[in-house]
């Protein structure tokens, strides 16, 4: 056996170890991104009552007005402990096993005598790869939305029950109607767009014409990253809202949920967040709705966790 071999054999556990450190940091991190994001608290201006804060199941939920990031992560733990800090990790999983053959397809090149490498591939593999990530995304992104607002525990092994909490009986008919989820795929493809462009403003202008005065090239990139963040965290949140709403087709809205019928059990008899009932009808009115219902606030939910990756990246 030479060195080659030997490296390839201790590189399997090594990026299976890496794989599974990533998503047991990252899952309840991201989860309570979702639900803080998710959330629905209409700014009334009057006093409610208690027994008003129902959800679309109907189920109470406290008036979290100021509730912010690290509140909702203490009532996540409250209410649904561990385990529900730690729902969508089958999904997150699923993510990385898809999303890693796409990379390595389009976004490495091989090529005789040189490594393996991201900076030597062109544009229209960059293209390729947004095609197929953003076909194979958008439903990932609905099942990993639902996955971890659902009230619902499902079994990490148990497909067909968490399919059928998760999915109406006509998205399980017709999956391809996912893609025409109200306004979801404009705003996934504005997210594409504006990050693409980020990168060749980023690589093209600033890199070459910035790179030899330091200073003028991290303001001139800090700079582009808030305005990346102020764009994009909004799109973001539509994302998920118009995620975790389902589609009927014309169908009354029933959820097909009794516990009893498909052995579903709830985490606690309060609900983490409320979700809005009414559908929205795209993203644009999406964007409205929360900005006349909810405050302007509300666009920009924890904006920082954006942000900071963003900054350490580039």
């Amino acid at each position: 056996m030479n060195s080659l071999d030997l490296s390839i054999i201790l590189a399997i556990p090594i990026g299976l170890a890496i794989v599974l450190i990533i998503l047991v940091i990252q899952t309840p991190l991201n989860g309570v991104l979702i639900r803080y994001r998710a959330n629905f608290v209409p700014a009334t201006g009057r006093i409610r009552l208690e027994e008003e804060f129902t959800d679309a199941y109907n189920a109470p939920v406290a008036p979290k007005n100021t509730i912010g990031y690290f509140g909702m992560m203490k009532r996540v733990f409250k209410l649904e402990g561990w385990a529900g800090l730690f729902k969508g990790f089958m999904p997150n999983l699923l993510s990385i096993i898809c999303y890693a053959p796409l990379s390595v397809l389009f976004l490495v090149s091989f090529r005789p005598g040189i490594p393996p490498s991201f900076a030597a591939v062109g544009i229209p593999n960059v293209i390729a790869f947004l095609l197929a990530a953003l076909i194979v995304g958008i439903p990932l992104t609905i099942l990993t939305n639902r996955a971890i607002v659902t009230p619902y525990r499902l079994s990490y092994f148990g497909v067909r029950s968490s399919l059928r909490a998760l999915f109406t009986p006509y998205e399980r008919r017709r999956p391809w109607m996912l893609y025409l989820t109200p306004g979801l795929l404009m705003a996934v493809v504005s997210q594409m767009i504006i990050q693409f462009g980020f990168t060749l403003i980023n690589q093209w202008l600033f890199t070459p014409v910035l790179e030899q005065h330091q200073v003028a090239y991290i303001i001139a990139v800090i700079s582009l990253v808030l305005v990346v963040t102020t764009i994009s965290v909004p799109l973001q949140i539509i994302s998920t809202r118009l995620s975790v709403q389902r589609n009927f087709g014309g169908e009354p809205p029933s959820f097909e949920m009794d516990p009893e019928d498909i052995h579903l059990q709830e985490y606690s008899s309060e609900h983490v967040i409320q979700i809005r009932d009414k559908p929205y009808t795209g993203m644009i009115d999406c964007g409205h709705k929360m900005v006349r219902k909810e405050g302007w606030r509300t666009l920009f939910r924890a904006w920082w966790l954006t942000l900071l990756p963003n900054l350490f990246i580039r």
